[in-house]
């Protein structure tokens, strides 16, 4: 055995057999199947003109990027894109994805490049999950490559799949995408003051981004639907200078449906509940109501407004700022009322579909439930430790404190 581990006589840089067959073994892949896809993916960079793409076919196979436009957000020096990736597979045979790349294109040259696929022990196309489409079936994907440094230009990106079926055969599917910056019209504040917890925000791995469209899903009652309201939204919670929400809190936390310890009986044991909620910015109340019951701490009680106590507002230039889960008898504006940043309108509460104290806020592009808009807030301060750093036309993070 040579320095450095190689075993005498095998090439620099080549496997053993021993380690290849044991590396195809737990990629689930043969050498022959290596090979193929090999030779695809190099299709997939050269075009469909390179040699070797006898393997490759026409396939009933359809992609789609939702929603449309894709939107630039920029949050603390980051650009970010929340879109999505859904594959319709009309064929009678399953198909596989086993690679997924995107590139970044300025004036016609590569300037980026991230991909997902087979290589490796553990493949990094398995973080997506189940990457099995059935005949007749569908694909939904979030975009796993959501963050870009400030200085990357994102006016031109191509995404591409290569799929394979058992019996070997291959098909790629690309689509050029064309995101916007973000553009807000309306100055808004945050609606909450004090000290902030931005719970649950819209990043890569939050609830509210992760909502496939166009295919039913359970917690709609089976419906499926045509635009993730939620896509930028965030849960703002009341916090102490120890970060709790309530005093006593900072146990193991498990999500929804799973209580720290202690946990407080009552709503009114959460700093937050009762805190006044104000308008983020001038605009009309389009919709209001005040009469859904406050749930207790972690148990929902059954009923059929999961917004809850809520308010509209709309700001114009198709913004809608939607403030859900308010007190019951808090609300203290109605449908038709003008309204301005900084007004009081109701109070925090846990009403609708909610497990504790918190204010879900999002801004869409309509009064119905429309596609999430991108939300920057003109000013508030980060807390980093015994530090506070004051931020400009940004959004609190997941996992944020801030001060407002």
């Amino acid at each position: 055995m040579e320095r450095g581990g190689r075993p005498e006589g095998q090439q620099p840089g080549r496997l053993s057999r021993r380690v290849f067959v044991a590396r195809t073994a737990l990629t689930g892949l043969t050498a022959a199947g290596l090979t193929r896809i090999a030779t695809a993916r190099r299709v997939m960079a050269e075009g469909a003109s390179a040699p070797g793409n006898a393997n490759l076919r026409e396939a009933p196979l359809r992609l789609r990027v939702l929603p449309a436009p894709v939107w630039i957000e920029r949050i603390r020096g980051r650009q970010r894109l929340s879109f999505d990736l859904l594959v319709q597979n009309d064929d009678t045979v399953e198909w596989t994805l086993k690679f997924i790349g995107l590139r970044v294109f300025e004036q016609g040259k590569i300037i980026w490049t991230r991909r997902l696929d087979y290589e490796a022990v553990a493949p990094s196309i398995a973080t997506l999950g189940d990457t099995a489409i059935p005949p007749q079936g569908q694909l939904y994907l979030f975009n796993p490559f959501p963050s870009f440094d400030s200085t990357l230009p994102l006016g031109h990106l191509r995404c591409s799949l290569l799929l394979s079926t058992s019996a070997g055969a291959h098909a790629i599917r690309a689509v050029d995408i064309h995101p916007k910056p973000y553009q807000q019209h309306t100055p808004l504040q945050l609606p909450l003051q004090g000290r902030i917890l931005a719970d649950e925000g819209h990043d890569y791995y939050a609830a509210h981004r992760r909502v496939p469209l166009f295919i039913p899903l359970s917690f709609f009652r089976g419906r499926a639907i045509q635009a993730n309201f939620a896509r930028y939204a965030t849960d703002f919670m009341i916090v102490d200078e120890k970060g709790v929400t309530f005093p006593g809190g900072g146990g193991d936390y498990f999500g929804y449906g799973y209580a720290p310890t202690p946990a407080p009986a009552t709503n009114n044991g959460y700093f937050g509940f009762g805190a006044p909620i104000f308008a983020p910015g001038d605009g009309t109340v389009v919709a209001a109501r005040n009469d859904v019951k406050d749930n207790p701490p972690w148990k929902i009680i059954k009923q059929s407004a999961g917004e809850g106590n809520h308010v509209i507002i709309d700001h114009g230039h198709g913004e809608f700022s939607y403030l859900l889960h308010c007190q019951q008898g808090s609300v203290s504006v109605k449908s038709g009322d003008r309204v301005r940043r900084g007004q009081v309108i109701a109070k925090l509460g846990n009403s609708g579909s909610s497990y504790v104290p918190h204010l879900h806020y999002q801004v869409t592009s309509s009064s119905e439930w429309g596609e999430g808009l991108p939300v920057r807030f003109v000013e508030f301060d980060l807390v980093r430790g015994a530090q506070t750093i004051r931020v400009t036309d940004d959004c609190p993070d997941t996992g944020e404190i801030v001060i407002a």
